[in-house]
């Protein structure tokens, strides 16, 4: 059975057997949704947060827990985020027409480089 909701089918099982089954095969059936704008338009459809299942994806979000997991001390990445959003900020303030360049640059790469260099998780 199966019923839409707000443009999304949703499908109703009542058979554990069926549950089972989707459990043992759920990367087979099951995947991120796709977000045009947020995704694809804008080039973060391959990031760990929007990127589809797969060998890529369990090898970043791995490599993403080592990094962030549980227990680790985010707080201490928290002047390393503050300068490099004073330094987005005064780029930004200098060259404001290239907002989306900005942003671009600060997610993908300076944010990430900082992070990397000060090693403070280890």
């Amino acid at each position: 059975m199966s019923i839409t909701a707000l443009g999304q089918v949703v499908i109703v099982i009542n058979s554990f057997e069926v549950v089972e089954e989707f459990h043992r095969k759920g990367t087979l059936y099951s995947n991120r949704p796709l977000l045009p704008m947020g995704g694809l338009l804008l080039g973060f459809d391959q990031t760990v947060v929007l990127a589809p299942y797969g060998d890529r994806w369990r090898a970043a979000r791995k490599l993403f827990s080592s990094a962030f997991g549980p227990g680790k001390p985010i707080q201490s990445l928290h002047p390393i985020v503050l300068e490099e959003v004073r330094e987005f900020a005064k780029r930004l303030s200098e060259n404001p027409q290239e907002l989306y360049k900005h942003c671009n640059m600060y997610v993908s790469w300076d944010l990430s480089v900082a992070i990397a260099r000060s090693n403070p998780l280890n």
